[in-house]
């Protein structure tokens, strides 16, 4: 039997330990495999379309820690604008939206197939990984739509004026495939995984809930130029971490004494 502190919670051991520098490696690989893929999607299919001469030449900026860690300064080195002068504005917009629609959106359910698999699910490190690694991928869209739409730079940006349209007309469709994968995200995927990813354990649980809404509505959800990151970070992290715990952590109150055992 595990210890127990005076409020009834299981006291933090070296297993617990060892999950949480497990989760903190897990979660910037898994970022910047994403966020690689991202910008692959980009310059892979500038290069099959015929647009750019190597697919692998990213702009991946300066050698800053910052940059290391996070990727903040990689770009996909696509040339939009040359693209959109020849003629081929259509292409330029499909190049756009490919970083999200494929790098993201297509890994994403790659990923929640994966740990479909029985020969996937037979390993917890597997499913861990594929777990943090679907997250990276579905909450980059939020990043993108709705919060970097209504710009006059980046992705969405660059699709709108390559079809030729306003960056409102694109808002709606992208947005919807934002909030359909969020859904799909905390009401599938998390349910389907969490307790392999735990192990059963509580304080497991605990830091898996607020790993996860801290990276997809605090890390993605900080961009943007409206009111809708402040929404993001002060209402649905909370938020969302007390959704997750009310239906998955289990919480037993001792009767007369107010304490909580959580299992």
């Amino acid at each position: 039997m595990k210890a127990t502190n005076e409020t009834g919670l299981k006291k933090i051991t070296t297993e617990d330990f060892k999950f949480a520098l497990l989760t903190t490696f897990l979660v910037l690989l898994t970022h910047a495999i994403a966020f690689l893929l991202h910008e692959y999607s980009h310059s892979f299919l500038a290069w099959i379309l015929g647009f750019k001469a190597n697919p692998l030449a990213l702009d991946y900026g300066k050698p800053t820690l910052k940059n290391i860690i996070f990727l903040k300064d990689v770009e996909e080195n696509v040339d939009y604008k040359q693209i959109v002068a020849s003629g081929n504005g259509v292409w330029g917009g499909v190049i756009a939206l490919a970083g999200a629609g494929v790098g993201n959106g297509l890994l994403y359910f790659l990923c929640y197939w994966l740990t479909s698999l029985n020969r996937i699910r037979s390993s917890r490190g597997v499913v861990t990984f594929l777990y943090w690694l679907s997250l990276m991928g579905a909450a980059n869209l939020l990043s993108y739509a709705p919060l970097r739409v209504i710009t006059n730079h980046g992705d969405m940006f660059i699709a709108a004026h390559s079809f030729g349209v306003s960056t409102w007309l694109l808002f709606p469709f992208v947005t919807a495939g934002t909030v359909y994968v969020m859904y799909h995200f905390f009401f599938r995927m998390f349910p389907k995984v969490y307790r392999r990813v735990v192990a059963n354990s509580g304080n497991n649980l605990v830091l898996m809930i607020v790993a996860t809404s801290y990276w997809y509505f605090g890390f993605f959800g900080s961009d943007g130029t409206t009111f809708l990151p402040i929404i993001l970070i002060y209402f649905f992290i909370p938020f969302s971490a007390m959704f997750l715990a009310s239906r998955y952590l289990n919480i037993q109150v001792k009767p007369n004494d107010g304490h909580t055992n959580i299992s």
